[in-house]
């Protein structure tokens, strides 16, 4: 499902959305404006995050683990 919340996009997603080594279930999904600038700001913050993988016309998507280890998803279209 895709929400729009507070002038941000907010969308749940399954595990086919993520690549294939990642074991999940339920994907969490933030849509950025720029993937590049928010994975460094991440990366910055110590917080390990996927190489960028570009999907073609479905955007480009990396992942993270939060605290409690879920996957989170960054989309850029």
């Amino acid at each position: 499902g895709l929400f729009k919340v507070g002038g941000q996009t907010f969308a749940l997603g399954d595990s086919e959305e993520v690549l294939k080594e990642v074991d999940t279930g339920a994907v969490v999904t933030f849509e950025v404006e720029d993937i590049v600038r928010f994975k460094n700001e991440l990366e910055k913050n110590g917080i390990l995050v996927s190489e960028i993988r570009d999907m073609g016309d479905h955007g480009k998507t990396c992942y993270f683990h939060d605290p409690s280890h879920n996957v989170v998803q960054l989309h850029e279209k």
